[in-house]
């Protein structure tokens, strides 16, 4: 179309533009049906924008959903985003549908229905509308561009030519991904040339930590073969020095000899393949898709394609399982993740050895059962970085291993992809796909090494591409930086994140000391670890102007002042008001960098903003507000989910209802299960774990192997199933009888049912919403018991529950109305009935459904809540790990909340998800529970 509001006209100007765009000759346009007649209420904010919210009184003068133009015409504050948010929150409350301009352009003409200016964009119905410089736009969250891993894209920068050998190639092994995760240096491969002028090739280590050079090591290296290219040589030590470190370890018999190598595609994968088919092996191996199984097809044309399998697919085992006729494979090599890895157990033959290498299990304990081991089978795990820490002897041993592969002329040359320094930022996409289609990542560092020893980089080079890689502190290491915080554990993670950049002195003044003795004693480790100073000053410094100035005082006699970081001090602007009046009288240059709330009113042109709630990562921020301090700008860090969740109900809130049943069939079938476990436990038990189907193929004849899963529902496992169907661990769920007595005596039974299913500890128990309290009590009678507990409430703090409730005298009336309501054919004759329980009966004989699974169901809740509502007066103090999953729409909890729940481990964990429903079905719910459940040998 040639004009876009031309065309729109022809559709009988039923439509309005949105966008347009052209792509060579040809115009497009996005238009959006106009909603048309449509009332709007004009209303003109101030500067100070809340005030006039306030003022307006919103609340009495509007009906909900009336939409609202609200038009600001004077310039905005420093952070107009955040004001933006406030005014869309505020308004949202209240049920308003709000449209809002801002004018940033002078002399504009007055805001009318009329005028052609304003009629074009109130018909587009944008929420938000922004005129600058002559023209409609918005503002838009851009995220601060994410670097390259925090540590290789200073990999470069800190290669610094070793004495020995000028390094030409850099050999990133998958792991890189998640380097700086651990304490253990990250293992490299290298090639160069040595002062000789022979091409070596070796394995190299980067210790964790920004700032800090490669070391070789100096047993691990060998003359490249002369068949080999300097830059292929790269890819070769440490696949076949962790091939020769497997194949070491195993027992091998020569009667049978069969391999099963998971991620064969990888360089591991692809060297061990190598020395099994040399030793004779019959190999098997597993791939994530074509082009990985098509790259072993062409390395090693001797292998059977059926002996290639996709370890996506459930059945991928069943080759090497019908060709060893049920038995099972002598050698398994495994780095595939937890669910994988124990389907690949089942295969180990007698006399076999299972190699992990897979870091993940290893740092989470993943549940290995047992009994494979009745075979006399062989199980190793063996990190990469543990190459470093190897033994002289040992090392000396594997050194020959790995020589005599390579005089034999049978290593295979692993595929590789180069990456020169100057694209670095496909380095993370790059590492990924080089993974799943096999082979190693090189990188090119010959150009940038070149004369490194006497010219200094810039500080842009030094941190990285285009200023958005991570900041380091380098000359600034031993200036000061000050924390202000509300509270101790909420600076933990920015303390480690500055230390781990280098910075060495460090002053922290806290608002409230309470419940953080176990964050100070997490900042003291850190401290000493990495050899710095830190400083912990009176909270009464932060109270006042002359404390402010005694705090940056004491700071300033440790070195110069270079950042001052505040933290939560969202109710507390009184603080960086003075804070700010200080930094204007010193002498020397420093920042300000604000990290805060959305709901923070605070202000101001001379500081760095970044809003964001306290359990999202905020580090990118931060770097680029550390890297470009000079720049006044607002970072606001939050993830898509959350954004589009609090665009779309920003004033969203919980009701009753979101807890229980949705349906009628829905609490029918509540009511048959409930009447089904009621004849399944004993009538002389009030409570009792009835074992339930999960992912985990254990059964309960086998449950020492693996630990269950106890969970204890809110009213049966009926609601439970999206979460029981992806747990990976054999599962229990509690039922209580309907005549069962209180609520102590309920805990108590389910406690002697608890370790009749396993003796000892540690335990793993699930509370969720109406729950929660029991629970919570449960946990207590494990802990006064000695043993070992990790609880999770999933949405099961009780205090949320009772600000649901109804009135005590009116909660039955209550709940019978929502049942009512449940029924489409409802006849509100039945609803007439003074007395409660006659009124309950009316209203079950009135629904068509069965009336025995209605009562039950009905009777369940109600003990629920009433059990519920009698442990109003408990607070949570638990001496146990506790997890707390919530719906991030809807968590209130703050962090010191969570610390003072627990003498031990707190842990909050938002999902982002519409409702508690879907929660139950988000995956990141059920590998939580995975990654925290203990588990014992």
């Amino acid at each position: 179309m040639k004009d876009v509001k031309q065309a729109a006209r022809s559709f009988g100007n039923h439509y309005a533009v949105i966008y347009e765009q052209v792509f060579a000759s040809i115009r497009y346009g996005f238009l959006k049906k106009r909603n048309h007649p449509k009332q709007y209420r004009i209303c003109h904010l101030s500067e100070n924008a809340l005030s006039s919210l306030g003022a307006m009184n919103l609340q009495e003068n509007s009906e909900r959903g009336e939409s609202v133009i609200l038009v600001v015409q004077k310039l905005p504050p420093a952070n107009p985003i955040i004001t933006i948010q406030r005014i869309l929150r505020e308004s949202g409350k209240i049920g308003l549908k709000c449209h809002l301009y801002l004018m940033l352009d002078d002399n504009v003409p007055s805001f009318s229905l009329d005028n052609n200016l304003y009629r074009e964009q109130i018909d587009r119905e944008m929420t938000v509308n922004v005129l600058r410089k002559g023209k409609w736009g918005s503002y838009y969250k851009l995220p601060v561009p994410k670097s390259i891993h925090e540590e290789v894209d200073q990999l470069v920068t800190f290669v610094n030519h070793p004495t020995e050998v000028d390094l030409k190639f850099i050999g990133l092994n998958p792991v890189v991904r998640e380097l700086g995760k651990e304490e253990a240096s990250t293992v490299l491969d290298y090639s160069g040339i040595s002062l000789s002028g022979h091409n070596v090739m070796g394995i190299a280590y980067k210790p964790k930590g920004f700032g800090r050079n490669l070391s070789l090591d100096p047993i691990f290296q060998w003359t490249v073969p002369p068949s080999f290219p300097l830059i292929g040589a790269a890819a070769l030590p440490s696949a076949y020095l962790m091939a020769h470190v497997i194949m070491d370890k195993i027992l091998r018999v020569p009667i049978k000899k069969t391999a099963f190598i998971l991620n064969g595609q990888t360089p591991i994968g692809i060297a061990c393949i190598s020395l099994c088919l040399n030793m004779g092996y019959d190999v098997f191996a597993t791939v994530p898709n074509k082009a990985a199984r098509k790259l072993l097809m062409i390395l090693f044309p001797e292998m059977s394609e059926s002996h290639i399998t996709d370890h996506n697919n459930e059945d991928f085992y069943v080759p090497v399982m019908f060709a060893t006729g049920g038995i099972g494979a002598d050698i398994i090599i495994s780095d595939l993740p937890r669910r994988q890895m124990l389907v690949a157990w089942k295969c180990i033959g007698e006399f076999g050895c299972f190699v992990n290498l897979n870091e993940e299990t290893m740092d989470h304990n993943a549940p290995l059962p047992m009994g494979r081991f009745n075979e006399c089978n062989g199980y190793y795990s063996f990190k990469q970085s543990s190459l470093k820490d190897l033994p002289k002897e040992h090392k000396l041993r594997l050194h020959a291993l790995v020589s005599e592969s390579l005089a034999s002329g049978r290593i295979v040359h692993i595929p590789h992809q180069i990456l020169d320094t100057d694209n670095l930022n496909q380095l993370p996409r790059s590492v990924e796909l080089i993974t799943e289609q096999g082979g190693k990542l090189i990188l090119d560092v010959s150009n940038d090494c070149t004369g490194k020893k006497t010219h200094k980089p810039t500080r842009e080079k030094r941190n990285g591409l285009n200023g958005h890689s991570e900041w380091i502190a380098n000359g600034d290491a031993h200036q000061t930086y000050i924390i202000l915080t509300e509270t101790a554990g909420k600076a933990v993670n920015i303390i480690d994140w500055l230390l781990e950049r280098g910075v060495k002195k460090i002053v922290m003044a806290t608002l409230d000391m309470r419940g953080g003795e176990s964050a100070i004693r997490k900042i003291n480790n850190s401290t000493i670890k990495h050899d710095a100073m830190f400083l912990m000053v009176s909270n009464d410094m932060m109270k006042t102007a002359s404390g402010v100035k005694k705090l940056l005082g004491k700071a300033e006699r440790l070195g110069k002042i270079s950042t001052i970081l505040a933290i939560s001090l969202d109710e507390h602007v009184d603080i960086l008001s003075n804070v700010g009046d200080e930094l204007k009288q010193l002498k020397n240059d420093c920042s300000l960098i604000n990290i805060q709330a959305a709901t923070s009113t605070y202000e101001s042109d001379d500081m760095v903003t970044i809003v964001c709630s306290d359990d999202v990562d905020c580090s990118h921020a931060l770097g680029q507000a550390m890297t470009d301090p000079d720049k006044t700008a607002t970072y606001v860090v939050s993830s898509k989910i959350e954004n589009r969740l609090n665009d779309s109900a920003p004033g969203a809130c919980e009701k009753l209802t979101d807890y229980l049943p949705s349906s009628i069939h829905e609490l029918e079938e509540m009511g048959a299960d409930l009447c089904l476990r009621d004849s399944q436990i004993d009538i002389r038990n009030s409570a009792e774990f009835l074992y339930t189907p999960s992912l985990s193929p254990r059964t309960a004849t086998e449950i020492d192997d693996v630990l269950p899963v106890f969970i204890v529902p809110a009213f049966c496992q009926t609601q439970l199933k999206p979460l029981i169907s992806k747990l990976i661990y054999p599962c229990y769920v509690a039922h209580v009888h309907p005549e069962a007595g209180s609520t102590e005596q309920v805990a108590s039974h389910l406690l002697e049912s608890m370790l009749k299913i396993q003796r000892r500890g540690p335990y793993t128990l699930v509370g969720e919403t109406w729950s929660g309290g029991l629970a919570i009590l449960l946990a207590k009678l494990l802990t006064d018991a000695k043993l070992e507990v990790s609880l999770f409430l999933l949405q099961g703090v009780p205090q949320r529950f009772l600000s649901l409730l109804p009135p005590r005298e009116s909660l039955n009336a209550h709940l019978i109305k929502l049942l009512f309501e449940l029924d489409d054919e409802k006849n509100p004759e039945v609803f007439e009935e003074p007395d409660e329980t006659k009124r309950l009966d009316k209203v079950v004989e009135s629904l068509p459904f069965n009336k025995d699974f209605l009562r039950r169901s009905f009777k369940a809740i109600q003990r629920q809540i009433e059990s519920l509502k009698s442990s109003q007066d408990h607070s949570i103090s638990l001496n146990n790990d506790i997890f707390l999953m919530e719906v991030s729409r809807f968590c209130k909890l703050s962090v010191i909340e969570v610390e003072t729940m627990s003498e031990k481990r707190g842990q909050l964990v938002k999902i982002d998800c519409e409702n508690y429903k879907k929660m139950l079905s988000n995956p990141q719910l059920s590998a939580k529970i995975a990654e925290e459940a203990p588990f014992t040998w």
